[in-house]
Order: C-alpha cells, then sequence, then structure tokens
C-alpha cells in the first residue's frame, strides 16, 4: 500500500464533509481526508486503510453534512460507517452482509439516512425481478452500533418508478 500524500491512485470517488474536510477513496483500500482549504496536497491530514473484515477497494464514499461520519460502499457492494473525529478515522458498523447492492452507481447521505443507487441484477434481496434500477435507503442508528436497510423503491427493469409512499 502506497503511503505517500502525493498519491490519488485509482480514485474511485470524492465526498466533501464537514470543517473543510474532503474525503478521496482509492485503490488499495485506504481513503484520503484533506483539508479542501488549503491548495494541492499541503492539506493532506490523514490517511485511513479500510480493516481487512471490511474487505477492500472503497468504490463509493459519502460524507453526512451534518456530522463527522462518512460511509463506504466497498467494492462487494456493502455499506460501511466511518467516524472522523479530526485526528483520525474509526470504523464502525457494516451493514447486513445480505444486503449486498449489485452495481451501485452513487450514494448520498444527510440526517442519518443513507441512499444508494444501483443497477443490478445480482446478489441480496434486492433485484427480483432480475435487474433494472432502484435506490436502496439505510438508517443509521446513529450511535455507531448499526446499519439497517430500511426500504428500497422503483420498478426495476422497467422505467416506471414507484417511490415511497411519504
Amino acid at each position: 500500500l502506497a503511503t505517500s500524500i502525493r498519491e490519488t491512485v485509482w480514485v474511485n470517488s470524492v465526498a466533501l464533509g464537514p470543517a473543510n474536510r474532503i474525503y478521496i477513496s482509492h485503490g488499495g483500500a485506504a481513503v484520503r481526508v484533506y483539508d479542501r482549504n488549503k491548495p494541492l496536497f499541503e492539506g493532506f491530514l490523514y490517511n485511513f486503510n479500510l480493516p481487512q473484515n471490511a474487505t477492500t477497494w472503497p468504490r463509493w464514499i459519502a460524507s453526512d453534512p451534518h456530522r463527522s461520519v462518512f460511509y463506504i460502499l466497498n467494492q462487494f457492494g456493502q455499506l460501511m460507517r466511518c467516524d472522523d473525529d479530526g485526528k483520525q478515522i474509526t470504523p464502525g458498523p457494516l451493514a447486513d452482509a445480505n444486503d449486498k447492492l449489485a452495481f451501485p452507481t452513487g450514494l448520498s447521505a444527510s440526517a442519518n439516512l443513507i441512499a444508494v443507487a444501483a443497477r443490478g441484477p445480482g446478489y441480496g434481496p434486492f433485484w427480483d425481478s432480475g435487474g433494472g434500477g432502484e435506490i436502496a435507503l439505510y438508517w443509521d442508528d446513529a450511535a455507531g452500533k448499526a446499519l439497517r436497510h430500511i426500504t428500497r423503491w422503483g420498478t426495476p427493469g422497467s422505467e416506471n418508478f414507484t417511490g415511497p409512499a411519504n
């Protein structure tokens, strides 16, 4: 794993966080954190390597704009929470291993809710019609103990979109 702060090899996703932070996920199972008010690489703050049990390659990343929390969707479509205390990243819970998302295309986070767009078809409880596009909504209990899938919407395999009832 490269340790140079000047390397941004295989950048997968970027998220702007609170306190002027920018999170850059890249190949090698790492996330780099920078102060976005400083030019180029002068703003490097710290590096975070995904733990081995969380698999590797953070494909997508989203930051909650209200809290020092960000979420990673790894290469296997599993969602993970990470806490940022301003000095280091602490990995939090993974979503249930059965809630893997096939071919995710992005995620967004705010107010303890994480929305993940994915196109499937694939594994997990999703894509039961054979594919298409859906949005899965997760809830973060904010205590750092659980990420729970709460609903999904969309109509896989068609142009018809049905959203949540409320």
